[in-house]
């Protein structure tokens, strides 16, 4: 198990190293300034399937850090 723990922390590196050259090249369209993690649309799904969200209404709830994907100056 140690071997896939490491393998997968060599990918989660990439995948940072990845993220921080894209910010760095093209700037941040994000609220938060970085991408999203899938554990953020984890806890998403699973607050939509508990019973905190009974009162939540609407047809689309967004998961994506405050992305703009259009800004007009």
């Amino acid at each position: 198990m140690a071997s896939i723990d490491h393998a997968l922390d060599g990918r989660r590196a990439l995948v940072d190293d990845a993220q921080r050259r894209c910010i760095a090249e093209h700037g941040s369209t994000s609220l938060t300034g970085r991408l999203i993690e899938p554990a953020e649309i984890a806890a998403m799904v699973v607050y939509l399937s508990s019973d905190a969200a009974s009162a939540t209404t609407g047809g689309a709830l967004r998961v994506d850090g405050g992305f703009v994907d259009n800004i007009v100056l």
